[in-house]
């Protein structure tokens, strides 16, 4: 599958202006558990022929994601669609990347 990764992520903030490369996933490993489930490492092999070893998962994201929301303003917001981040989490995929609720109607989804 194809994603988008940051070359260098995990020696960088998460200030919005990392290069997001496209690439493929060549290997993962489960480094701990949080209470949303198990944070992953990644080696990624960019397009290019770069290799990044042991990428945290917030630096990882699949292609489709990416482009849906590189295209998007910062302010952007969908009708119905809510994103969530939960500060206080020793997960920091929860913690800065978050996720999505939708709520149309009386229907709620994760």
């Amino acid at each position: 599958e194809k994603i988008y990764a940051v070359t260098k992520g995990n020696d960088q903030s998460s200030d919005g202006t990392e290069e997001w490369l496209p690439g493929r996933v060549w290997d993962f490993k489960v480094t701990h558990e949080t209470s949303y489930g198990p944070v992953k490492a990644y080696d990624i092999i960019f397009d290019d022929g770069e290799v990044a070893h042991g990428l945290d998962e917030i630096w990882v994201m699949k292609k489709v994601d990416h482009e849906v929301l590189s295209d998007k303003p910062k302010d952007f917001s969908w009708i119905g669609v809510q994103k969530y981040t939960d500060r206080g989490s020793n997960d920091e995929y929860a913690k800065t990347v978050g996720w999505y609720e939708t709520n149309f109607g009386n229907e709620h989804n994760i």
